[in-house]
């Protein structure tokens, strides 16, 4: 899919039954944003349009490991400032709970 710095993906199909449809779009191989746009003719020659953008990310994994990690890592940090200016200790058992 390198045919450029805007490349047009064409898909056409014709669907004989309404309902739910799925049509595949290939992705590109660069971190990029795209519109789709969406073109429907019925067979009585109504004419519908939508437009959406999309954002096509092929290593979102490390972005979703971030966005899951550091609010963890940062209460957890929270909890133990908190806990060490309480005199908590972690290595030993406390005599009571309050």
């Amino acid at each position: 899919m390198n045919a450029g710095p805007q490349p047009v993906i064409g898909v056409s199909d014709v669907l004989e039954k309404p309902g739910k449809t799925v049509i595949e779009l290939p992705c590109p191989r660069t971190r990029t944003t795209a519109a789709v746009h969406l073109d429907v003719i019925t067979k009585n020659g109504l004419h519908f349009e939508d437009e959406f953008v999309l954002s096509f990310h092929m290593h979102f994994h490390k972005l979703l490991k971030w966005l899951i990690a550091l609010p963890l890592l940062t209460m957890a940090s929270v909890a133990i400032i908190v806990a060490q200016s309480y005199g908590f200790d972690a290595g030993k058992s406390p005599d009571r709970i309050v």
